[in-house]
């Protein structure tokens, strides 16, 4: 039996799924493929599962859709995303499953035979043809009722809130309610039962593997039949979560420059193309998604999607049509997209200065960010600057080196640290001192900057709780030494006794919570 990550398989999968497997993993952050081997399916090395990945695999679903689900948890929209998954799992809601259903959405029981008064006058052909545009015209005022600026899975979404609203007033079951609600509002009632009943089954699910998330179905393990649709701080969490499981299926419209080649030129201005490389051909919106117009400037320049399908058109070839399309926001995918392979960092810049980041406890700057295969710039990505010194974190790191130096997380580091940014309780120090700190980062050649930056170095310490367990585990004095040569000297007194008091207060807090 062949093995592969373990796993004793009766039948070895084909080489080319599991690479494609891993690859998706990789895309979407639950597997680090970055020291892997060449190949990484026939290689001794496949990668290392993430904290996310494992996470994610002890949830009974697919790694997209499980991702998506704990993202959603974390940001406290749980019970929507329910919902979402739940139309994801399903075919179209807004797609009837026969002509008699179509035929009934469109008041007729039998399309093929009704006869209208309306078009008494007209012959067989043309009474056909204008019934075909009234079927239009009333698909299209369906559309419009569920349309979404931000898509068609928020758009499933309300369809399903709906649905369950309808489901409450009749006892929660199936019902002729929950029937005429499909009738009189173009959805598909066999399609939108079995949402409901995944939306049971996950709220079940959230009950069991995130009960400390914020929601009913976390803590009863049950939905609501008659919630409120979300806010929009709430819609762009949620296309945040959505996107989060579909990064290797972001797509940007064609605009003029963002395509080079001989064949440029020709390609429609709806047209999108993928972040992966290896899907080249350009892709268009289905003309069923909510988010499809004729006018290209309509359309969103971003987007990511759940499938691709394969259409004939009337010349007879076939595109590419993207479904459950979502339109994102392009400055959100540096921030959602960490730990993914198709998320590239590049040199640090200049501008803006590098700062302390108080959540991260860590000094932070900018670098040249971009995405996907095809190398798409990104609004430059904040990181710890620490990283940007390890090769593994940044592509071509080789251009590094000019800007940030070995030393600089320390450099940056103090002078915050004299200027108060770092410790709220040193604020009053910097009336005190004789020089600006920001000489430290200046690089000018004085003997105090020297001494105080590589004293941190050689104790490795760039962060608030490094140099409080530093000071409490090895050395309550750390850095005392070098204080009187940067204080005025009619603020010696005042100055150490400020910083004895910190180091004492620090010292209690770090015993108190270890």
């Amino acid at each position: 039996m062949a093995v592969w990550w373990g796993f004793p398989f009766p039948t070895r999968p084909d080489g080319s799924q599991l690479r494609a497997a891993l690859k998706l993993l990789a895309d979407i952050g639950c597997v680090d493929i970055s020291n892997a081997a060449e190949d990484v399916v026939d290689g001794d090395n496949d990668g290392v599962i993430t904290k996310l990945g494992a996470v994610i695999a002890k949830l009974p679903l697919g790694a997209r859709y499980g991702k998506v689900l704990l993202i959603s948890a974390q940001a406290n929209v749980l019970d929507y995303d329910i919902s979402m998954v739940s139309v994801l799992s399903e075919s179209s809601p807004f797609v009837l499953p026969n002509s008699e259903q179509q035929d009934r959405e469109d008041g007729r029981d039998n399309y093929n035979n009704e006869r209208d008064d309306d078009f008494d006058d007209l012959d067989e052909v043309e009474r056909t043809n204008a019934l075909t545009q009234q079927r239009k015209k009333r698909k299209q005022l369906r559309k419009r009722k569920w349309k979404h600026d931000g898509g068609d899975i928020l758009a499933g979404m309300l369809a399903a809130g709906g649905y369950s609203y309808a489901a409450g007033t009749s006892g929660g079951t199936e019902s002729k309610v929950c029937k005429k609600f499909c009738d009189d509002n173009g959805l598909n009632p066999v399609v939108m039962q079995r949402i409901q009943k995944m939306r049971l089954h996950l709220a079940r699910l959230a009950q069991k593997r995130f009960g400390k998330a914020e929601g009913v179905a976390a803590k009863t393990g049950r939905i609501l039949y008659s919630m409120s649709p979300p806010n929009r701080l709430q819609e762009n969490l949620l296309r945040q979560a959505i996107v989060s499981g579909l990064l290797d299926n972001v797509a940007r419209r064609s605009l003029q420059g963002t395509r080079t080649g001989p064949d440029a030129s020709f390609i429609p201005r709806s047209a999108y193309f993928s972040c992966r490389s290896s899907l080249n051909e350009p892709l268009f919106i289905d003309k069923n998604s909510v988010l499809y117009s004729k006018d290209p400037r309509k359309l969103p320049e971003w987007i990511c999607y759940d499938t691709l399908t394969r259409k004939t058109i009337k010349d007879g070839s076939t595109i590419s049509t993207m479904k459950n399309v979502t339109a994102i926001d392009f400055n959100w995918l540096g921030a959602i997209a960490g730990g993914s392979k198709l998320l590239a960092l590049y040199e640090p810049l200049t501008v803006p200065t590098p700062k302390y980041d108080s959540n991260l406890d860590t000094v932070v700057c900018s670098v040249v960010t971009k995405y996907g295969d095809h190398g798409w710039l990104l609004p430059p990505l904040q990181v710890p600057m620490h990283e940007i010194l390890t090769p593994s974190k940044i592509s071509n790191s080789n251009k590094r080196s000019s800007v940030i130096m070995n030393d600089d997380p320390y450099r940056w580091f103090i002078r915050y640290l004299l200027e108060g940014k770092v410790l709220e309780e040193l604020k009053s120090l910097s009336v005190m001192l004789n020089d600006d700190p920001a000489i430290i980062t200046r690089k000018k050649p004085l003997q105090k900057v020297a001494l105080i930056v590589s004293t941190l170095s050689r104790a490795g310490i760039e962060s608030a709780s490094g140099l409080t367990r530093h000071w409490t585990e090895v050395d309550s004095k750390f850095l005392f030494g070098h204080l009187k040569s940067w204080i005025k000297k009619e603020e010696v007194s005042n100055a150490k006794r400020l910083w004895i008091n910190v180091v004492k207060k620090k010292i209690q807090e770090y015993k108190t919570n270890s």
